[in-house]
């Protein structure tokens, strides 16, 4: 295991619960970041077309800081929750 600290200006954790309201459009990642799925479960579709689905225990590293981005929508019943770590 390997412990330390993060710089302040790239302490940004926070968790997220829900997903906005509305249809899903595209955007990109406001940064390199990676997300931890807690609760619930999400889509994600890449430009391509891709589809995955995540849900509690997975990990992922959000990339696509350019361009189009990603839809994300929610999958089954509220609530969603994703602990956000810079990545």
């Amino acid at each position: 295991m390997r412990a330390g600290t993060l710089p302040a200006a790239s302490a940004a954790v926070y968790v997220r619960a829900g997903l906005p309201d509305g249809a899903p459009a595209p955007h990109p990642a406001p940064r390199r970041r990676w997300a931890l799925m807690l609760r619930g479960a999400i889509e994600v579709e890449v430009t391509d077309g891709t589809r995955r689905t995540f849900g509690p225990g997975d990990l992922l590293r959000a990339e696509d800081t350019d361009g189009t981005g990603h839809i994300t929508r929610l999958v089954g019943d509220p609530p969603f929750e994703a602990l956000f770590l810079p990545g």
